[in-house]
């Protein structure tokens, strides 16, 4: 074979290998011109399934970094609602294409979300969790009801009730932020604000309470029936250390010493608020006697005890004039004294 044959039959294996080389589609999702049935989930060419095994980076050569068309002039969001997800869809909150936006106004509606994340969100199809950035969010199915596993209840039992994933969305005073669902939407008082503990705050439970008329049915329905924990874990009687815990007559009107004002039931402590008066005066002299001018009730709900008028009721045989703050009675001997409960 001549020196010229073998050349020519070089070129010849060199332009074969060339072609071949050519013709390997490098592309991962097969090829930038999509087979026809590139839109049939049953088909193993779907493109589902191509982007589930490859990614979603190969499409962004023809329809853009933001998925909007790009050279092909051909948007994915003609058939995807919210997919693929591009950076600020992910991760860019201040975006208008951040996803939380998305669904805000959407009125927080996921079924989008579950069709590749799945009916639980923890990845469907997609292999991809949203629990995997959201520690309680998307809410599953069962987060509003009691009793099944899923309910939100007993996720923050699990959790010692720290409510911080709650903020995140709902703000730190859950009235809804972002979301503009306020937690109180369902609850009346929970979760407990962040003053709910502290006395001297308006947002204290004992200043709750008292806006409440003093019902504490609701401390009732997640701490017991007892206030020793309930559904809830928590104690009252913590802190209410009394034998009745925050029911005792002290906790609303009196002092540790006994159950007599001050304090009063709008926290007065002088003498000169008719609230407090000679309260302790009358105690001393009656031996502790409250039953002496005032009906003792047995429970905080008996009746007569907690009702429509502000004050308590003085016995009617001690002709008790509020008005003027004093008694008629055989006790008041002395008619140089004006005997005004007040001491004015």
């Amino acid at each position: 074979m001549t020196t010229r044959k073998i050349l020519i039959l070089l070129i010849a294996l060199a332009g074969l290998c060339l072609w071949n080389s050519c013709s390997e589609d490098q592309n991962p999702m097969v090829s930038k011109a999509h087979p026809e049935d590139w839109n049939k989930p049953a088909s193993e060419n779907f493109h589902g399934t191509k982007v589930l095994s490859s990614g979603n980076e190969t499409c962004t050569s023809c329809h853009g970094d933001d998925f909007m068309g790009g050279e092909s002039q051909v948007s994915c969001y003609q058939c995807h609602s919210s997919y693929p997800h591009n950076q600020a869809f992910v991760a860019n909150e201040t975006s208008p294409a951040f996803h939380g936006l998305f669904l805000k106004e959407k009125d927080w509606d996921l079924s989008s979300c579950q069709e590749c994340h799945g009916a639980e969100y923890t990845g469907g199809e997609s292999n991809a969790s949203c629990f995997q950035c959201h520690a309680s969010y998307p809410h599953q199915n069962g987060w509003l009801q009691q009793g099944n596993d899923q309910f939100h209840g007993q996720y923050l039992k699990a959790k010692d009730y720290a409510l911080e994933g709650c903020q995140a969305c709902h703000g730190e005073d859950f009235m809804g932020e972002d979301t503009e669902i306020s937690c109180y939407t369902c609850h009346s008082n929970y979760p407990h604000a962040n003053g709910w503990l502290v006395p001297s705050d308006a947002q204290f439970h004992g200043e709750y309470i008292q806006n409440a008329n003093w019902s504490m049915d609701n401390c009732q329905s997640c701490h017991g029936e007892d206030y020793k924990g309930g559904s809830s874990g928590v104690s009252c009687t913590t802190c209410h250390t009394e034998p009745k815990g925050p029911e005792a007559c002290n906790v609303c009107h009196g002092s540790a010493a006994n159950a007599a004002p001050p304090q009063d039931l709008n926290d007065n402590t002088s003498t000169t608020a008719i609230g407090v008066g000679a309260h302790q005066l009358h105690y001393a002299l009656f031996d502790g006697g409250c039953n002496v001018c005032h009906t003792v009730p047995e429970q905080l709900n008996s009746q007569g005890h907690i009702d429509e008028t502000p004050h308590a009721e003085v016995h009617s045989y001690w002709f008790w004039d509020r008005e003027q703050e004093t008694c008629t009675t055989i006790c008041h001997k002395d008619t140089t004294k004006s005997y005004r409960w007040t001491g004015n």
